[in-house]
């Protein structure tokens, strides 16, 4: 009876064995096969098409210009102080005054200066009438020639020091050696001024320099006559146009800049000496150029490139193509390309450093940020 259960039993594993055994071979073969469905559907569709954004390489009128920051300093500018000492009798001016050249603005008291002069003028009538009457007595040989000699080298000396009053006298008036505009008055009418004691700064306004450097590589594109245009904070939205007046005839050799300075108008007195404006300078003429966003550039340790947006031989879907190019001068938002692109193409401006040669694109140009060649800052 025992070895009939046994048997049984034997039997009954074998069944289930190898019931389990014909399930996990059917199971594989079902998984096997999703795998390689799987698999076949991956090798079909391929990575997901990169979102970026494009813009259509165009030619536009180019010119080469530079910016750079000036500062404001007058044509003709001194701070007016006095050659000798005195004290102030009065005072012909007022603060922020406009004065034409030759205005007495102060004079010093020179009363004592005034009494030497009387006594002096008497003095070379006296030495002048010594000398007239020497020439007769020479002609009639009453007396000798060193005593005429001696009586015109009086009259002479008797000349010379009225001359010499007379200049210190006039030192001791203050006039305006060129037209202008006054500065603050840092005297008062009394008080007693040292030589060389500032009383008041004196600049031209109707005209200014603006001084500025730029790098030794505009050199050779500056000539006097080159039109500059100065903007700054102070003039809002306006710009004043000048003319280059002088370049330095050399580098700085610590820093290889080269000053310029270029003269503007100043009639309306928008600008004063000491402020800093910026400086924009057009080196040539207008010309076409082709051109592409900065944003398009992909710079690496071999050079330049860009990608470029390309249909499918079947023209299913766009692809990225990179493209060796060769730049010039930057402008704003764009930069000018030499070579390596032709204009209508499509090139990549926004995502570039998430595609690669080969890649598939989905355009979403209406992403990408607006380009300029002469962009301002927002500043809402």
């Amino acid at each position: 009876m025992s070895i009939i259960n046994k048997t049984n039993t034997i039997k009954r594993i074998g069944i289930t064995a190898s019931i389990l055994i014909v399930l996990v071979v059917f199971i594989a073969g079902i998984k096997m096969l999703q795998i390689r469905a799987l698999s076949k559907s991956g090798q079909s569709n391929g990575p997901p098409p990169i979102a970026v954004a494009t813009q259509l390489i165009q030619t536009v009128e180019w010119i080469d210009q530079i910016q750079a920051t000036g500062t404001i300093v007058p044509i003709q500018g001194t701070l007016l102080s006095t050659q000798l000492p005195g004290t102030v009798e009065s005072i012909n001016f007022e603060s922020g005054q406009d004065v034409a050249v030759g205005d007495i603005l102060l004079r010093l008291d020179c009363r004592q200066e005034r009494a030497e002069l009387a006594s002096a003028n008497a003095n070379a009538e006296l030495a002048q009438i010594n000398y007239a009457r020497a020439q007769k007595l020479l002609a009639s040989k009453t007396i000798s020639q060193a005593e005429f000699d001696i009586s015109a080298a009086e009259a002479k000396k008797a000349t010379a020091l009225v001359e010499q009053i007379k200049s210190r006298i006039e030192q001791k008036s203050i006039r305006a050696p060129f037209t202008g505009s006054l500065g603050i008055r840092q005297i008062q009418e009394g008080q007693y001024l040292r030589a060389g004691e500032p009383v008041v700064s004196l600049q031209a306004v109707e005209s200014v320099y603006v001084n500025f450097y730029l790098s030794q590589s505009a050199y050779a594109y500056l000539k006097e006559g080159l039109t500059v245009s100065v903007s700054s904070d102070v003039l809002g939205d306006s710009v004043i146009a000048g003319k280059i007046s002088a370049v330095a005839n050399e580098v700085d050799v610590s820093s290889r800049m080269i000053e310029v300075q270029a003269t503007l108008p100043n009639s309306e007195r928008r600008l004063a000496s000491g402020m800093y404006v910026n400086v924009l300078l057009s080196l040539t003429k207008k010309r076409e150029a082709l051109v592409i966003p900065q944003t398009a550039i992909v710079h690496t340790s071999y050079g330049n490139s860009v990608y470029l947006s390309k249909l499918d031989e079947d023209g299913s879907t766009y692809r990225a193509k990179q493209a060796a190019v060769t730049l010039g001068k930057r402008r704003g938002d764009y930069v000018e390309v030499l070579s390596g692109v032709t204009e209508g193409s499509a090139v990549v401006t926004d995502g570039v450093f998430k595609i690669y040669p080969g890649a598939a694109l989905l355009l979403e140009d209406a992403r990408a940020p607006t380009s300029e060649l002469a962009p301002e800052p927002n500043e809402s």
